[in-house]
């Protein structure tokens, strides 16, 4: 019998950090009707997170930009410093120029409007875990 390919591909494995508890629940409830996709885990606190993605190793961390206590672009550095394979993907709602510019020298991998079609996130994830920029 043959196998089915489509159930049998490993989801890509997520970890989302933002300090707005909806925003996060509505992240989850996307990404989890989507089977090519896996949260594995969530955390509103950055400085927990990176602790908690070194143990977990996701494949990308969607992380916010304006967080308490550690900005998203300065947590970039230190999850690399526990899963340097770990993807970035910013997403907030900061959309201007400079910020890109600060997350993407930072070391993000790609960066997305809170703004956007919620396709767009699907996208952003595939695409950076093909190893394209988005």
């Amino acid at each position: 019998m043959p196998l089915d390919t489509a159930s049998t591909t490993t989801p890509i494995r997520v970890y989302l950090v933002d300090d707005q508890t909806m925003i996060r629940a509505g992240f989850k409830s996307l990404l989890g009707k989507d089977p090519r996709f896996a949260v594995v885990g969530d955390s509103g606190d950055p400085r927990s997170a990176v602790a908690r993605i070194g143990e977990m190793r996701p494949d990308i961390v969607v992380l916010d930009i304006t967080m308490p206590g550690l900005s998203g672009i300065d947590a970039i550095a230190l999850i690399r410093e526990v899963h340097p394979k770990c993807k970035v993907v910013m997403l907030t709602h900061h959309e201007g120029e400079s910020f890109v510019d600060q997350a993407l020298k930072a070391g993000a991998d790609g960066y997305l409007s809170k703004d956007s079609d919620p396709a767009e996130l699907t996208l952003a994830l595939e695409s950076v875990s093909k190893g394209q920029a988005y």
